[in-house]
């Protein structure tokens, strides 16, 4: 009995300092003020920087557009959206919004080409622009996701990552 207990003990803490130990996910969000999103219905995603793994950018694409279908978002093959999203991970080369835009065909006039933000590498950074107008309505980042994963792990990060991004995205 006495051994049943030291060892559930030390599984029970074991547990916790694992999951004290675990990466904490942070996104950050930011919507150009006075966006009125009722004027936007329609999105294309676009991606620019890659993670170097075309799978796990697949997989980021994918579960982009997932959530933006959940949100009643419809999407287009075309360059004839309302909106578009632009998907970047962070990587060693490019973690600025301005080495993500250098050489990007997404450099559309805008704060972003002049910014001197900085990413974690293994982050995914999402910039939603009017299609029309080419102004940014919508920008997103999240912590370090994708740097040093195991395939599994990288996936689950990447669900959970883009899930808290656009938790308080606008619904159509």
């Amino acid at each position: 009995m006495h051994f049943h207990q030291s060892s559930l003990f030390l599984i029970g803490t074991l547990v916790l300092f694992g999951v004290s130990c675990a990466p904490v996910m942070h996104v950050t969000t930011a919507v150009t003020p006075n966006t009125d999103f009722r004027r936007y219905h329609v999105f294309s995603v676009h991606q620019a920087n890659s993670t170097g793994d075309a799978s796990l950018d697949e997989q980021i694409r994918c579960g982009i557009e997932t959530e933006l279908l959940y949100k009643g978002w419809s999407e287009v093959e075309t360059l004839e959206p309302d909106i578009m999203v632009i998907q970047h991970a962070a990587t060693a080369a490019a973690h600025t919004y301005q080495a993500l835009y250098e050489d990007s065909p997404w450099r559309w006039p805008s704060d972003l080409v002049t910014n001197t933000t900085t990413f974690q590498v293994g982050a995914i950074v999402v910039d939603i622009f009017d299609a029309r107008t080419h102004a940014v309505i919508w920008r997103g980042a999240t912590s370090s996701v994708t740097l040093g994963a195991s395939a599994a792990d990288a996936s689950m990060r990447v669900n959970d990552a883009l899930g808290k991004l656009f938790k308080h995205f606008p619904s159509v």
